[in-house]
């Protein structure tokens, strides 16, 4: 066993390394041409998405299941908020090709290719280490919305180490107050263990799921905090429910 999972695991890399090699190339030269035309670089986060829905369905051991897509308004304008279990929370999200634009740390542009075409997409980037980094985020994010991009944040700030849900910071919140925009929380189950802890051979079949949940108008919500509270408190609600359920 230990050697068909050693060769789906290689097998998996391979595809992805030659996707990336053959793919970067041919989205900077679409961005160097949309640039002019295509400000908010809606083109280049199209083709990111492509990206996303091939690393989720080229892995021989991710079992993907996306709930409530639907329902999503695709014409609305929405600040998105998941929970934050693993590197295929951006996957998932990305395959689902809802225009938008991810918040992201700083360093995550220094991974080659990963990086790189993030940085084409123009993305929100944040450098924690910068004070001053806070407030340029969240102008940028203002600008997104106001030309009716969405923006992805995670409320958590980081991935969970233990698959429950972390201390909610108020940037979303607050955003969604300012702007007047709905929130949309993303729920996330199951991605905490997609991938491996140690090494880098998937052992198991492993199942993922998405939620998308109801929209939350800040409008209900008086103070930032209590907004922030509603946010967590229907991703763990989705949370409770699945446990509940033993899915698998």
């Amino acid at each position: 066993m230990i050697i068909i999972n050693f060769l789906g695991t290689a097998f998996y890399y391979l595809i992805i390394l030659f996707f990336m090699i053959t793919y970067t190339p041919i989205c900077f030269i679409v961005w160097l041409v949309m640039t002019p035309f295509d400000k908010n670089r809606i083109v280049s986060h199209g083709m990111n998405c492509a990206v996303g829905y091939v690393l989720m369905v080229a892995n021989p051991f991710w079992r993907t299941k996306i709930y409530g897509l639907k329902d999503v308004d695709k014409k609305a304008t929405y600040i998105i908020t998941p929970n934050h279990q693993s590197l295929t929370d951006i996957c998932i999200l990305s395959a689902t090709r809802l225009r938008l634009k991810w918040v992201a740390k700083k360093e995550l542009t220094m991974v080659p290719f990963l990086g790189w075409v993030m940085a084409m997409a123009k993305y929100v980037l944040l450098n924690r280490k910068d004070p001053k980094s806070q407030f340029k985020m969240m102008r940028s994010c203002e600008k997104y919305l106001d030309n009716g991009v969405s923006i992805a944040i995670f409320p958590e700030g980081t991935r969970s180490k233990t698959g429950e849900l972390g201390k909610f910071r108020d940037g979303a919140a607050l955003l969604a107050k300012k702007k007047n925009v709905k929130i949309l929380p993303v729920c996330f189950y199951g991605n905490n263990t997609s991938m491996p802890k140690k090494g880098f051979i998937w052992r198991k079949i492993n199942r993922q799921y998405m939620y998308f949940l109801d929209p939350i108008d800040p409008a209900n919500y008086d103070k930032t905090k209590d907004l922030s509270n509603a946010i967590r408190d229907a991703i763990q609600a989705k949370t409770d429910e699945l446990k509940a359920e033993n899915l698998k």
